[in-house]
């Protein structure tokens, strides 16, 4: 794992050597406009106007030229502009449609295909963060990594058969291709309830064609942010999710309005649970920034979520951790983001092994 101060000299060196992307490149910022976004469910993960200016604001403290695009669409009517007027154009994307398991490709492949440099997470890791059923048949192979009971479901002839076949008790139900809370569902397995819960989930598969029925377990939600550099990760720490007793886990309405707040982690299973988010990142090839999260329930780390292209908002964990070690600057993740990438293709002194 790379050391804070290793990060840190770069870092320092990038905010008193600005600007680092100069005046023949540009940095491309794509984002959902929530006035382009028809579904109220993902207005949530829209970038809103006072979130997109301190994003700006960001890149513009260490790049010349930064060009904001407010969606896909935009994006691609200015592909010629961009490649007429820039050598080089750098691409930090947040942009998606709205729903499926590639929503968040269509950037990171058409950087691929352009020749763009796209510093965030890359056509595979969208593809992944899209589809929890792909990420957890590729790590289940891994004993050391630990999961809550998991089951997918991709049809509505398993249902029946699936749900007479749980242990009594609760789990989450929860879209393949969705995140932030969207369509997470609580249900009690019982005798009494078999049959209910069969006709909940026959209704369910016809929005949700693939989804999961997870073990619900109670304990400290803890989320890991990771940030590659040079084949390796950077951890600011672990934070730990701070919400109403009477809030079970995070659903839509938590997210969306945020009602949940952060801190810091501190437990002995601290080293544990960032190897282990390690690993994660690396058997999958996440690149960017990524995110583990983890149920700690009888004093042992469970996985419940992936995200390889997670918000780095203000009101995240990411944002909080990364904030609280660099200066309570709350801009500093989109800097390092870029640092992070510039690294990667050896275009940025000092390098991580300068002395």
């Amino acid at each position: 794992m790379i050391t804070k101060e290793k990060i840190l000299k770069m870092y320092t060196y990038a905010l008193t050597n600005s600007p680092i992307i100069d005046k023949n490149m540009c940095l491309a910022f794509v984002y959902n406009n929530p006035d382009s976004i028809h579904d109220t469910l993902h207005i949530s993960e829209c970038v809103m106007p006072s979130e997109r200016d301190m994003i700006i604001n960001s890149f513009e403290s260490v790049c010349k030229v930064v060009k904001p695009f407010a969606s896909e669409l935009e994006f691609i009517k200015n592909i010629p502009m961009l490649k007429h007027d820039f050598k080089e154009v750098f691409v930090y994307s947040m942009a998606q449609d709205v729903t499926g398991v590639g929503r968040r490709c269509l950037i990171p492949l058409l950087c691929d295909y352009l020749d763009f440099r796209n510093i965030n997470a890359d056509f595979q890791s969208c593809y992944l963060g899209g589809n929890k059923k792909a990420m957890y048949e590729i790590l289940s192979q891994n004993k050391n990594l630990h999961f809550p009971f998991t089951i997918f479901v991709s049809s509505i002839e398993e249902i029946t058969m699936t749900v007479n076949h749980l242990n009594e008790g609760k789990y989450l139900v929860k879209p393949n291709d969705e995140s932030a809370g969207i369509g997470i569902k609580l249900i009690n397995i019982s005798s009494e309830t078999r049959n209910s819960v069969i006709n909940l989930l026959q209704d369910y598969i016809k929005k949700y064609t693939i989804f999961c029925i997870q073990e619900f377990l109670c304990g400290d939600e803890v989320e890991v942010p990771l940030l590659y550099f040079n084949h390796d990760y950077f951890c600011p720490g672990s934070c730990l999710i701070l919400k109403d007793p009477d809030t079970l886990f995070l659903d839509y309405n938590t997210v969306a309005l945020e009602r949940y707040h952060f801190s810091n982690y501190s437990s002995h299973l601290n080293d544990q649970i960032q190897e282990q988010s390690i690993a994660v990142a690396n058997t999958l090839k996440f690149k960017g920034i990524s995110r583990i999260d983890f149920i700690i329930s009888n004093n042992k780390p469970y996985i419940i979520d992936i995200g390889p292209n997670p918000t780095i908002s203000t009101h995240s964990s990411t944002n909080y951790l990364f904030k609280n070690a660099f200066f309570n600057n709350e801009e500093s993740i989109y800097i390092l983001l870029l640092l992070s990438f510039l690294s990667q293709i050896d275009s940025f002194k000092p390098s991580l092994n300068a002395t």
